[in-house]
C-alpha cells in the first residue's frame, strides 16, 4: 500500500500444515513521513498545517506461530514476535502564552524501539478426567526516548530536556491442573510465577 506523505506499507504471510504440524508466519513493514492534516486546520505558532509536525513513523515486525500434536491427547505450541522502529511524538499545536490553561509544547521523539516476545505452551489430557496445561513466556522491550529543547530536535541543554534509555523484561510460567467430571465436579488449580524487571540509564532533566 502507498499513500500521501510518502506512506508505505507491505505485509507478507505464509501458513501451512500436516496432520500433526501447523504453522503461520507474518512479516510487515510500515513507514510514513508525517500525518496529513485537514485542509480546514488553522495555522498556529507550532503547526503550519499541511502535514503534522514530528509525526513520522517507522515500524517493522515479524510474527511466527507453530503447533504440533504428539497425539490426540498431547499438543504443544510456540509463538515468537519481534518488532523495531522509531517515531515522533507530535507536540501541542497551540503554545499561546497568554492562555493560562495552555501548557508549553514538548519536543519528544521515540528514537529507538526494539521488542521481542516468546511463548511456549503445552496441554495434555489424560484418560481419566484430569488434564494439564501450561505456558512459559518472556517479553523484552528496549526504548530510547528523548525530549529536546525546541522543534529542531538537535539539542538537550535546557531545563526539562532528557534522554531515557530503558529496558523492560517480563518472564513467567503458568501451570494449570484441571479435573472435569461432568456429572459431579469441575475445577482448576493454577500456579503462576512472574518476574518483572525495569531499568533505565541516562535520565536527566
Amino acid at each position: 500500500e502507498v499513500g500521501t506523505e510518502d506512506a508505505r506499507r507491505a505485509k507478507i504471510t505464509m501458513s501451512g500444515g500436516t496432520d500433526r504440524l501447523d504453522f503461520f508466519v507474518s512479516g510487515s513493514t510500515e513507514s510514513k513521513d508525517a500525518f496529513p492534516l485537514s485542509d480546514d486546520f488553522n495555522i498556529t505558532g507550532e503547526e503550519n498545517g499541511d502535514a503534522r509536525e514530528n509525526s513520522d513513523f517507522e515500524r517493522d515486525s515479524l510474527f511466527a506461530n507453530m503447533g504440533y500434536s504428539f497425539s490426540n491427547c498431547t499438543q504443544m505450541g510456540l509463538t515468537l514476535n519481534r518488532y523495531q522502529g522509531e517515531n515522533g511524538v507530535p507536540q501541542r499545536t497551540d503554545s499561546d502564552s497568554s492562555d493560562p490553561f495552555n501548557k508549553k509544547p514538548k519536543y519528544e521523539r521515540l528514537n529507538d524501539l526494539d521488542g521481542f516476545s516468546a511463548q511456549a505452551a503445552f496441554s495434555h489430557d489424560m484418560d481419566i478426567p484430569f488434564g494439564l496445561r501450561g505456558w512459559v513466556y518472556m517479553n523484552r522491550q528496549d526504548m530510547l526516548e528523548n525530549r529536546y529543547d525546541d522543534n529542531t530536535y538537535t539539542t538537550q541543554v535546557k531545563k526539562g530536556s532528557y534522554q531515557n534509555d530503558s529496558t523492560t523484561a517480563i518472564t513467567g510460567i503458568n501451570i494449570q491442573a484441571a479435573y472435569d467430571h461432568s456429572e459431579l465436579l469441575r475445577g482448576t488449580l493454577g500456579l503462576i510465577a512472574e518476574n518483572h524487571d525495569w531499568e533505565a540509564f541516562g535520565f536527566k532533566m
